[in-house]
């Protein structure tokens, strides 16, 4: 508030031209016009017109104010310990909770509080808490608070324990329906979750965030530079190779524009070998049989197991291209599922398999279309199963790991994962170090943001110590019935701060004080309103003022002087009647 303000008060409370009068009970202040103060109360102030108090204060116009409220300015309403600044406030409590109590805190136009201890500001709010425990915070316009709802901005919701930062945003929660992975979520503007402690940016963007702990407990925020680091410093990390079935899988390797890596791998033609150990010659041990289809004229040779094989040291099935005939294996399909070994070299449809887990390929070719063709070992043994094709690879072991590498996703069968390159792309994965980089950073903004918000803390408290140390040096002078008013200027000074008060007091009697006083000097000005009275019996024989006292002493010593001349005056007759009598005595004397 400027001086400006302050000396538009005084003037206000300067005009009122009707001295104070006494209401039904002693110690009630009523100044202004259509004042009402409820009988049977006292320690009420009424200041202005249409005011309404009970065991309250109210100062403006049509105000309503009843338990130790205290109300400024003009169509407001509040009980049970509030404080309303404003215009069409409205505040409501079922019952006194505490001796004390912390009431509600209003400023603004049209805002409705019902409970204890809320602070609204703004116009048109509406705050309602049913347990004492719970109070609502509203800064805005057009907003409404429940259940201990916080809300910074207009046209917002925030419900049980939640907060909603900005414009139109709604942050709904019940406790019967909390998130089960505990997880926090930034709503949209007309989004709603159930969920308690909720903070809702209605579907803004959060700048300047500092970067969180990256540990295995943490619960930080992270930002987008550290995601875009860890991801940078997988990709550097990340290499594929083929090493086992380099004549199968084609690897071709090349460089993206930011320095990470890029592999393609395509499936060769398959070329199968199957080789075996030596069979023992003293035993008959495969049996090979030749069949053809009855509508070739190619023959088919089947290979089969009549017992175990022993001491098998080269056995070897070759595929060969033959300009005739088709490849007995290609890149078609293969399983091992049979204990038979066929080769059918139609061109048209070829249908191959091996004994003993061999393998089993499958291709039906025509000039229409190529059907999809896939390569599977089974070992029923250890319980182990591998499949190649088009799409990619997959493993399943005996134990339940499943290891797959396709078009679809990548699995490592809750494997570790070496030799991890940085990543640099945002697709990229990240290494362990690049985590590391990102905890250390998000570490040190963390530290940064603390020390300012240290830094900032210090410097609003140490104005807040200026402005306070500044409004206690304002004092009223002593109580003068020919001169009411009293003005008074404080400077304070806490730590490296300094603020400037000025103030105004009135008198309308001796025992009635009004003050009103602000800070100067600063974007946010503290501001104060008081009215002192006092109560009890006051014998009207010692009310006399020290100016009361003065005048009467001068009065007096003007009748002293008086005397003293009347005095002098009947001294000076008393002698002119003394030689009178002398003379009278002498005559008589000669008479005789």
């Amino acid at each position: 508030m400027k001086l400006y303000k302050v000396l538009l008060a005084a003037s206000i409370l300067g005009a009122i031209s009707m001295p104070a009068r006494m209401a039904d009970l002693y110690a009630n202040v009523d100044l202004g016009t259509d004042n009402t103060i409820t009988a049977n109360t006292s320690a009420n102030i009424a200041i202005g017109n249409m005011n309404t108090t009970d065991w309250a204060m109210a100062v403006g116009s049509n105000n309503t104010a009843k338990g130790n409220s205290i109300i400024v300015g003009r169509d407001n309403s509040g009980n049970d310990s509030h404080i309303i600044v404003g215009a069409n406030n409205t505040a409501t409590t079922p019952r006194y909770r505490q001796a004390i109590g912390t009431g509600n805190f209003i400023v603004g136009v049209h805002n409705n509080v019902e409970g204890d201890g809320s602070i609204v500001i703004g116009r048109a709010n509406t705050a309602i808490s049913e347990n004492p425990h719970q109070p609502n915070t509203i800064i805005g316009n057009s907003s409404s608070a429940e259940g201990n709802g916080i809300v910074i901005g207009s046209s917002s919701i925030a419900t049980s324990g939640n907060v909603a930062i900005g414009n139109n945003v709604y942050a709904i929660g019940t406790p019967d329906a909390v998130d089960p992975n505990n997880e926090f979520k930034f709503l949209k503007s007309d989004a709603k979750r159930g969920a308690t402690s909720l903070v809702s940016f209605g579907g803004r963007q959060l700048k300047t965030i500092a970067p969180g702990a990256m540990t295995e407990t943490s619960t930080d925020a992270v930002n987008g530079a550290q995601l875009y680091s860890v991801a940078k410093e997988a990709m550097r990390h990340s290499t594929v190779a083929a090493e086992t079935y380099t004549s199968d899988i084609i690897v071709t390797e090349a460089k993206n524009p930011d320095g990470s890596t890029k592999y393609k791998l395509k499936m060769a033609d398959n070329y199968v070998t199957s080789k075996i150990p030596t069979v023992n010659s003293s035993s008959s041990n495969i049996t090979v049989d030749k069949y053809r289809q009855f509508n070739t004229t190619k023959d088919d040779y089947y290979v089969s197991l009549n017992q175990d094989l022993e001491g098998l040291s080269s056995a070897k099935f070759v595929a060969y291209e033959d300009p005739d005939f088709a490849p007995s294996v290609d890149a078609n399909t293969s399983e091992i599922n049979s204990n038979v070994v066929r080769f059918n070299n139609i061109r048209e449809n070829l249908d191959s398999s091996m004994t003993a887990q061999g393998v089993y390929v499958n291709a039906a070719h025509n000039t229409a279309s190529l059907q999809s063709t896939a390569l599977t070992f089974n070992n029923s043994i250890d319980g182990n199963s591998s499949q190649f094709g088009t799409n990619g690879f997959s493993s399943q072991t005996h134990d339940g790991r499943h290891i797959e590498f396709s078009s679809d996703r990548i699995m490592a069968g809750n494997q570790q994962i070496h030799d991890v390159a940085r990543g640099v792309d945002n697709t990229d994965a990240v290494n362990v170090a690049q985590l590391k980089e990102v905890e250390s950073k998000i570490t040190n903004i963390n530290s940064d943001v603390i020390n300012q918000s240290r830094a900032y803390t210090d410097a609003q408290v140490a104005k807040v110590g200026a402005g306070a140390a500044a409004l206690a040096g304002l004092h009223p002078l002593e109580y003068n019935p020919n001169d009411k008013w009293s003005f008074g200027v404080g400077i304070g000074n806490y730590k490296n701060a300094k603020a400037t008060a000025l103030g105004a007091f009135y008198q309308p009697n001796d025992h009635t004080l009004f003050n009103i006083a602000t800070t100067l000097g600063d974007s946010r000005n503290m501001v104060s309103l008081g009215a002192n009275v006092k109560v009890g019996y006051q014998d009207p024989s010692l009310k006399t003022s020290r100016f009361e006292l003065a005048q009467q002493i001068k009065d007096l010593q003007a009748d002293n002087a008086s005397l003293r001349a009347d005095n002098a005056s009947l001294h000076a007759y008393n002698e002119e009647l003394r030689a009178e009598v002398k003379e009278i005595k002498v005559a008589l004397q000669k008479l005789e």
